[in-house]
């Protein structure tokens, strides 16, 4: 597996692919133009490739999905806008056999706001899941990596489940959680929320109706001081309510930045279906 540092990636960006890795998913890299430049071990699981077969290679040489090439040539020029694109589909593993992942592409921007690099998360699609034992996994993870510096609250009594599967929340919980990754290497503590949908300050501005079942969830940094991470502005948009209708697809949740009693902050809002 080619090295994190050869990958001349920031700080914050590796300890991105090490919350990953801890969380047990395919983590590849490319450059703009789908070059392969990075294979973690858990792809090399999941796809049956070796980091030595694959670097250099075009990812779509590499893994194969039943995606279309309009749906291919959409997802790109989204990325290349520096927004994320979150989905499932098929994808074909070496040995041939096809199976359900969720997937989650993540556009790395330059200080240009440029998109200089891709990575892509993926891992089996599982069953709807407890969210309680979802978000205590992702603790586990994140102590792995920045020992006792994520808490989680759960403020919801009763324990909650959605139509969302673990594999694609825990994705989402990591990108949120990306805004504070400097933060959390300089020793900072963030805190992970979880509350009822009618506690989402969005409430307000009418994207979040109280009515809503569902579960709502905000990462916000303990020390109101600093800046974000390496998603940078990746998570901004000018039109809030649109963005967070397109930027998760298919996986009943809702992501928007915003901010809670004065500190950045960033929010899911994951819908249970309806009875």
């Amino acid at each position: 597996m080619l090295a994190m540092d050869q990958l001349h990636l920031e700080t914050a960006t590796r300890s991105y692919f090490r919350l990953l890795e801890a969380l047990r998913h395919s983590v590849i890299a490319t450059d703009p133009a789908g070059v392969i430049t990075y294979w973690s071990d858990a792809a090399e699981l999941l796809y049956g490739w070796s980091a030595e077969e694959v670097l250099g290679k075009q990812i779509i040489e590499v893994i194969a999905t039943d995606i279309s090439k309009v749906e291919a040539v959409s997802i790109m020029q989204s990325l290349s806008n520096g927004q994320v694109w979150s989905s499932t589909f098929a994808v074909r593993i070496r040995s041939g056999e096809s199976l359900q992942a969720a997937v989650t592409d993540v556009p790395l921007l330059d200080e240009n706001h440029s998109v200089v690099g891709i990575v892509g998360i993926s891992a089996p699609l599982d069953e709807p899941s407890d969210v309680n034992a979802t978000l205590l996994e992702f603790v586990a993870a994140c102590n792995a990596v920045w020992p006792q510096r994520v808490r989680l609250t759960i403020r919801k009594n009763a324990s909650s489940r959605v139509g969302s599967s673990p594999s694609h929340v825990l994705q989402l919980l990591s990108l949120l959680l990306a805004r504070f990754i400097d933060r959390l290497e300089s020793g900072s503590t963030v805190d992970l929320i979880m509350d009822s949908p009618a506690g989402s300050p969005f409430v307000d501005f009418h994207l979040v109706s109280t009515l809503d079942r569902g579960v709502y969830i905000s990462i916000t940094e303990t020390n109101p001081q600093g800046g974000f991470g390496i998603l940078r502005d990746g998570l901004h948009a000018s039109a809030p309510t649109d963005y967070a209708a397109t930027l998760v697809k298919m996986v009943n949740g809702m992501m928007m930045f915003g901010s809670s009693n004065a500190r950045p902050a960033v929010h899911l809002l994951l819908r249970a279906p309806t009875a």
